[in-house]
C-alpha cells in the first residue's frame, strides 16, 4: 500500500538561529525539528494503538523550515539598527516586547509581501522536493498539518490549487511553474487539512473584496471540499492568535454548506504563550488527527 505523507508547516517565530532554547540548550531551529518530531512521535503511538498498524511503514513526514536566513537576517538589521542599546542591557523590560514585534510580528508582515514572498517560495519549494517522486512513483497520498502563521502559507497553497489554475509560488514566481499534469497530480493526492492555534480568520482582512461592499465574507470561500472535505481545526480559548472558523465560513451558507472546518477546543496551556504553542505536544490533538488519517487505510 502507498504510504501518505504529512507535511508540516510551522509558524511565526519559531526559528531564531541566533538564539538557544533555555530547555535543550540547542539551536532554535533544532527546537522546531523536536516540535514536528514529538507530534510525530504521538501520532505513532496513537495509530498503532487505534488499528494496531505500524505507522513509520504507513506514513512519512515532509518537514518544512520556512524562517530562512534572509528572514532572520532582514529582522535582525532592523532591529539592531533601531535598538542597538538592547542588546547590551543585561536585564530590559521592554526587550521581550521588542522582540515580540520584530521577530514574530515581522514574520506575519514578511509574508504579506506583494513583491517577492521567500515565506511561500521555501515552503513549496521544501514541499516539491520531497512529495514530487513519491507522488508520481509510489501513488502516495499526502495531508498538511499546520500552526499558527504556517496555517495561513497552507490554507493559500490549497486555495489556488483546489480553486485555482495555478499555484501560489507562479503568482510572483513565473519560473516555478509546474505542469499542469503535475499540478492536478497534487490535487488528486490531497487528503486532509489540520490547523493549530491558526489565525486564517483574522487574515481574512487582508483580502478587502470579501468585506468592502458592507456584507462582509458573504462571499469567503472555503476550497476543501468534495470527498476530500476534512478540515479539523484545532484552538485554546486562551490562545489569543487562534481563531475558530466554522462561524464565519458559514457566513457564506450556500458557497460553504457541504465543506466547513470542524472546530476542536482543545487544552494545551495556562498563559497565552503556553497555549499557542503547545499544540504540537497535545496527545488529544494527535488523538484527534489519528482518527482521520486512519481513514487512508479504510
Amino acid at each position: 500500500m502507498a504510504r501518505h505523507y504529512l507535511v508540516f508547516v510551522h509558524g511565526i517565530g519559531e526559528r531564531r538561529p541566533d538564539k538557544l532554547s533555555k530547555e535543550s540548550h540547542l539551536k532554535a531551529d533544532v527546537v522546531l525539528n523536536q516540535s514536528y518530531a514529538t507530534l510525530w512521535d504521538n501520532l505513532a503511538q496513537n495509530f498503532e494503538q487505534l488499528t494496531r498498524g505500524k505507522f513509520n511503514e504507513t506514513f512519512a513526514p515532509v518537514y518544512t523550515d520556512w524562517h530562512t536566513e534572509q528572514i532572520n537576517l532582514a529582522e535582525s538589521t532592523i532591529y539592531n539598527a533601531a535598538f542597538p542599546e538592547l542588546a547590551k542591557r543585561k536585564w530590559s523590560l521592554i526587550r521581550p516586547l521588542r522582540n515580540f514585534t520584530t521577530f514574530f510580528l515581522g514574520d506575519v508582515i514578511a509574508y504579506v509581501s506583494k513583491d517577492v514572498n521567500v515565506i511561500r517560495r521555501t515552503v513549496w519549494n521544501q514541499m516539491w522536493d520531497q512529495l514530487q517522486r513519491p507522488l508520481k512513483e509510489e501513488n502516495a497520498t499526502y495531508s498538511i498539518i499546520a500552526h499558527s502563521l504556517g496555517t495561513v502559507v497552507a490554507f493559500d497553497y490549497l486555495f489556488y490549487l483546489l480553486k485555482h489554475d495555478k499555484l501560489f509560488v507562479e503568482e510572483l514566481n513565473p519560473g516555478m511553474a509546474i505542469s499542469p499534469e503535475d499540478r492536478e497530480l497534487l490535487r488528486q493526492r490531497f487528503r486532509f487539512f489540520f490547523t493549530m492555534g491558526s489565525p486564517i480568520g483574522l487574515f481574512m482582512l487582508r483580502e478587502g473584496r470579501l468585506w468592502a461592499d458592507g456584507e462582509p465574507f458573504q462571499k469567503i470561500y472555503n476550497p476543501i471540499r468534495g470527498e476530500n472535505c476534512t478540515w479539523l481545526n484545532f484552538y485554546d480559548s486562551k490562545d489569543i492568535i487562534a481563531y475558530p472558523l466554522k462561524g464565519l465560513f458559514n457566513t457564506n451558507w450556500d458557497g460553504n454548506r457541504d465543506c466547513l472546518p470542524e472546530d476542536i477546543r482543545v487544552w494545551s496551556g495556562w498563559t497565552p504563550f503556553g497555549a499557542h504553542t503547545n499544540y504540537w505536544k497535545n496527545k488529544g490533538v494527535a488523538r484527534r488527527i489519528v482518527k482521520t488519517l486512519s481513514q487512508t487505510q479504510s
